[in-house]
């Protein structure tokens, strides 16, 4: 693991643990997802949207009273497209958001980044293992996130879309639908 990665992972790890103001929660939730290729202009999929699932841990660092917080956190996904049993792309990501969260009465709205680490990988053409140097999903993407949701009591419903800003080795792009509930503690 390079340098740039393993310092970043320490400041993830410093940025959850932050704060006496905090608030740990865990969510998980249904997340719809698939790989965009060529350029931004006239972006296209391949198959259909991966139905899939999230889970992980935040954490909320008040940083402006009640209203204005830090969410930080580490989840686990699989993104990519199907078209069939034997034609997909399945990546397993591992997620760090890190998002401004404004909240107002019980409703908050969020936007930021989110990391994502690759730790496996599955692409099959007609049942062919088609996954080399060449087609294989780097290391690391960096996706954009903003969303929307509610909090009542220690319970949260929320929905985030995600773009990737940077492209995977063979040019596509990761974007995912997360739908989900949470409960904080």
């Amino acid at each position: 693991m390079n340098m740039h990665i393993k310092g970043f992972l320490v400041t993830c790890i410093l940025l959850m643990g932050m704060s006496a103001h905090a608030q740990w929660g865990a969510r998980a939730g249904w997340q719809n997802s698939n790989i965009f290729y060529g350029d931004d202009d006239n972006a296209d999929n391949l198959g259909s949207n991966l139905h899939s699932f999230y889970v992980g841990l935040y954490k909320n660092h008040e940083i402006g009273g009640r209203i204005l917080t830090l969410n930080t956190g580490l989840e686990y996904s699989r993104v990519g497209w199907t078209d069939s049993d034997e034609t997909y792309r399945k990546i397993d990501y591992v997620h760090i958001p890190i998002g401004v969260r404004v909240k107002v009465l019980f409703l908050f709205v969020q936007a930021g980044i989110t990391p994502s680490i690759n730790i496996g990988e599955d692409y099959r053409l007609l049942g062919i293992d088609v996954k080399n140097d060449d087609t294989e999903a780097g290391l690391f993407t960096l996706p954009a996130h903003i969303g929307a949701g509610v909090k009542l009591g220690p319970f949260v419903i929320d929905a985030r879309y995600s773009i990737g800003l940077n492209k995977l080795n063979d040019d596509g792009r990761i974007g995912f639908f997360q739908f989900g509930g949470g409960i904080e503690f």
